[in-house]
């Protein structure tokens, strides 16, 4: 979860290190809410952390090693029977503007590995992270499966949860690009807007009016994203490894941002060779 997604808002200063901050997230004047809504309308369902902690469905979880370690006995709630079907895909929103859309394909995945999603509740004070706290409400994995689950797939600050949509983000050209798009969606859709597409808004839009993969180097750009502390030092963004983002796909995402908004310059494709 935010191990992989554990970016902190950051502020730009001055244009030449607004540049270098494109990747790095701002801050939020959100607090935590102590109510998750489910759905969205009329039929929206709202729920507070003792409603959900007297249902019978609650179940102790062993979370001491998950993704999101947030103890050995947390209670939480199948997250099947609080959504009517993750059939379209569900957006899973945070208090601190982090949205994570998570497609079907994700869940009928995980129903095939033994994969099960949850929302935790916070019963006793979960572990701070940067001195913030990071209830009531989580969405985690358990099961064989749960370490296939893209770590920003798991969501603490949660607030909401509606159906998934399609973010409408700019046309790919390429099969280069069309991956980056894809890896964009996953990695970076949740923080991050590409020339107004998209739903979260920890971090700055990456599309406009230039896109950052223009702005910045070859260099700069891989440094920003792995090791965003190098760029800023108080950057609180945390870098993905060539594990969490593989070289040849952080190239990819390069190559989709270089093909938004007007071309000024060209953007050398990378091998499409994996």
């Amino acid at each position: 979860m935010r191990s992989a997604r554990q970016s902190r808002p950051v502020r730009r200063r001055k244009v030449v290190m607004a540049l270098e901050m494109s990747l790095l997230c701002l801050p939020s004047a959100h607090a935590a809410s102590g109510i998750l809504t489910v759905g969205e309308g009329t039929t929206a369902k709202q729920y507070s952390a003792s409603a959900l902690l007297r249902r019978p469905d609650v179940t102790r979880l062993d979370l001491s090693r998950s993704g999101e370690p947030l103890g050995a006995s947390v209670p939480a709630v199948p997250l099947p029977h609080l959504v009517a079907s993750s059939d379209q895909g569900l957006s899973f929103a945070a208090t601190d503007n982090f949205v994570a859309r998570i497609p079907p394909d994700v869940f009928s995945r995980a129903r095939r590995d033994g994969t099960s999603a949850w929302i935790a509740i916070e019963e006793q004070p979960w572990p701070r992270r940067d001195g913030q706290d990071i209830g009531p409400f989580a969405l985690v994995w358990t099961g064989p499966g749960a370490e296939k689950i893209d770590r920003e797939q798991w969501v603490d600050h949660l607030a909401a949860i509606t159906p998934g949509r399609d973010a409408k983000l700019p046309a790919a050209t390429g099969s280069v690009a069309r991956r980056g798009r894809d890896v964009f969606t996953i990695s970076c859709l949740p923080c991050h807007r590409v020339s107004g597409a998209g739903y979260g808004t920890r971090g700055p839009d990456l599309g406009g009016p230039l896109p950052v993969s223009r702005r910045l180097t070859k260099e700069r750009f891989d440094r920003t994203v792995r090791h965003p502390e190098q760029v800023r030092p108080d950057a609180v963004m945390k870098g993905f490894t060539a594990e969490q983002i593989p070289d040849a796909d952080l190239d990819a995402i390069r190559v989709w941002l270089g093909q938004v908004g007007p071309a000024t310059t060209s953007v050398t494709q990378p091998s499409q060779n994996r």
